[in-house]
C-alpha cells in the first residue's frame, strides 16, 4: 500500500501497467528529461528552454523504450504521441505545474 492511499485504490505502478506502461519506464523518462534540461542552464538561453529541453528529453526516452512493447510514435499535427494498438490506448507528454491534474484548486494549471 501506498502511504496516504486507501487500500482499495490502485498504486502507480499498477495504474501504469494497465495501460501497457511500466514504472521504471517512466521514471527513467523523466530523469532523461530532468538530464537534458540542464544542458541550457544559464542566462543565453531562452526562458522556455529549459521545459522544452525536459519534454524532449521524455518524449525521447519514452520513444525508445517503448517501441520495443507493440508501442508505436506517430506526430498527427506536431502532436507527437505514442499508441498502444492492443489496448487501444494513447499517450502524450505535455507540461504541468503543481496544479495540473487536480480538481477544485481554484487555479488553471
Amino acid at each position: 500500500m501506498v502511504a496516504g492511499r486507501p487500500a482499495s485504490q490502485p498504486s502507480f505502478e499498477e495504474d501504469l501497467r494497465q495501460i501497457g506502461l511500466e514504472a521504471e519506464w517512466v521514471r527513467t523518462a523523466v530523469g532523461d528529461g530532468n538530464r537534458e534540461r540542464t544542458r541550457v542552464l544559464g542566462s543565453q538561453n531562452a526562458m522556455s528552454a529549459q521545459g522544452f529541453y525536459a519534454w524532449n528529453g521524455i518524449l525521447a526516452s519514452l520513444t525508445l523504450t517503448v517501441q520495443a512493447y507493440d508501442w508505436e510514435r506517430d506526430d498527427p499535427r506536431c502532436l507527437p504521441i505514442l499508441i498502444e494498438r492492443n489496448k487501444k490506448n494513447i499517450l502524450f507528454i505535455s507540461s504541468g505545474d503543481e496544479y495540473t491534474g487536480m480538481i477544485g484548486t481554484g487555479k488553471l494549471p
